[in-house]
């Protein structure tokens, strides 16, 4: 029974935490600190490490994390671990929609530094999808040295 009050305490202090953070973003003292690491990276970060994050940061936008799904579904069908598959897309389309809904809720407006990956020159990329992956990039607080 202490186990799970425990973990009851953590998730609600999570949450708590979740909301000050995303109420409290866009004033003092967490703006000033969040452009101050902005500007500090956009001005100091090697090359040498913009394009080891690019992979990464490819990876976690809307076409890698797709790929991953599709892939991680297949071989769940493969082993016929249909409940394993019902909990993964539950668990996939749930956390895109949640972030969807979190991302219009908060409507937080994009950094005057820029990302610090660009990402790569599409003609027919889909509108959002580079702005998807931007904005969880802009979370981390890295941005383009240009």
């Amino acid at each position: 029974m202490g186990r799970d009050r425990a973990l009851w305490a953590l998730l609600l202090a999570g949450l708590a935490g979740f909301v000050a953070l995303a109420i409290g973003y866009e004033h003092d003292p967490l703006a000033t600190a969040d452009r101050e690491t902005a500007e500090w990276v956009a001005a100091s970060l090697p090359e040498v490490v913009e394009w080891a994050a690019r992979p990464l940061s490819w990876l976690g936008g809307l076409i890698g994390l797709t790929v991953l799904g599709i892939v991680a579904g297949v071989l769940l069908v493969r082993e016929r671990a249909w409940l394993d598959l019902a909990f993964f897309l539950t668990a996939f389309v749930g956390s895109q929609l949640a972030a969807s809904v979190i991302k219009d809720w908060f409507d937080r407006p994009r950094p005057d530094a820029g990302a610090m990956i660009w990402p790569p020159t599409v003609p027919r990329l889909r509108p959002g999808s580079a702005g998807s992956a931007s904005r969880s990039r802009d979370r981390t607080g890295w941005r383009s040295p240009s």
